[in-house]
């Protein structure tokens, strides 16, 4: 009985400051209420911003997945540009320089040069303007894993004999006013280059920072074919065997191209290799930088709305 008797006693504080308070709410229902708005204000706007933080991040990632994280990028760079304002023609990547890449890059699984330039397709009395043409090598329907909705891939044949075939996507179809399936149809390009169809390719729409510039006119044609028009690669694109070999595939390449491309021990490269590992360490930390910097200032708005708070609370216990 003894034992229970401080139980008892705290028991009853505690009902009689649940009442006095209750009482104080009720007698101060203004007050009480705007108190109450600035907590939940509060509270809200913290998880508000966390959320969607997260949610660009989660989105963004979800995007790098898609793309590949074991995907490399391998383009021509003039070092001394910055200084002379003007880019050497001489540094392109050459077609004679990629030709052994496989045989000495073993963590590298596939690759494909890419190369391209702005046209007109005509169809009939239908045209396209501004179209973009790319050059590609059977390798980029493994790299860039976009499904062939109809017809087929472009073959070992197709750029050994540099024929005039060609992929498009959707929207060039019914641009042109082609068949719903357009395989065996042809197209020009340029005005004067006649092209078959064999093969209807899916649209991949991709974010601002992957350079997406909102067109989804695109044909592809052989890349060998393209060269028969002078034209060099811009871009080399390669994958690794596994994400864990990335950096051992970048290390192989930049090797072979220094190689393939006379630079001595004492020569900067003249040419990149990045990968879309890079870009992801890159997004993590201006995301954590960002998320700071966020929380940072919705903190304090929650300090200074908890400073007015308090105010109030202190008068409510001064007037009591």
């Amino acid at each position: 009985m003894i034992l229970l008797r401080p139980l008892l006693s705290l028991l009853r504080i505690a009902g009689v400051s649940l009442v006095l308070s209750l009482s104080q709410i009720w007698a101060n229902k203004t007050r009480s209420a705007l108190t109450v708005i600035g907590i939940v204000i509060g509270v809200a706007s913290v998880t508000a911003v966390i959320a969607a933080l997260s949610g660009l991040k989660s989105n963004v990632l979800s995007e790098f997945e898609a793309l590949g994280t074991n995907r490399l990028f391998i383009y021509a760079w003039d070092p001394a540009w910055q200084r002379r304002r003007r880019w050497d023609p001489n540094l392109v990547i050459k077609v004679k320089q990629t030709e052994d890449l496989m045989a000495h890059c073993p963590s590298v699984g596939a690759y494909s040069l890419i190369g391209g330039y702005n046209s007109t397709a005509t169809h009939g009395s239908y045209t396209i303007s501004a179209l973009r043409v790319l050059g590609i090598q059977p390798a980029w329907h493994q790299i860039e894993n976009r499904k062939i909705l109809l017809g087929r891939p472009f073959t070992l044949v197709d750029e050994r004999s540099a024929r005039h075939v060609c992929l498009i996507t959707e929207s060039v179809r019914d641009n042109l006013r082609l068949d719903r399936d357009p395989v065996g149809q042809s197209i020009v390009l340029g005005g004067n280059q006649r092209y078959l169809v064999v093969g209807l390719v899916e649209t991949r729409v991709e974010s601002a920072m992957f350079g997406d510039t909102g067109r989804q006119d695109e044909v592809f044609v052989p890349f060998s074919t393209l060269t028969q028009m002078g034209l060099n690669p811009w871009q080399v694109m390669a994958t690794s065997k596994s994400p864990e070999l990335v950096q051992d595939a970048m290390a192989e390449v930049r090797f072979f191209f220094r190689r393939t491309r006379g630079l001595r021990h004492d020569q900067e490269d003249n040419f990149k290799v990045e990968s879309v590992e890079y870009y992801l360490q890159q997004f993590n930390t201006i995301a954590a930088t960002v998320t700071a910097i966020a929380g940072g200032v919705v903190g304090i708005s929650l300090l200074v709305g908890g400073v007015g708070i308090m105010n109030i609370m202190l008068v409510s216990v001064s007037e009591r």
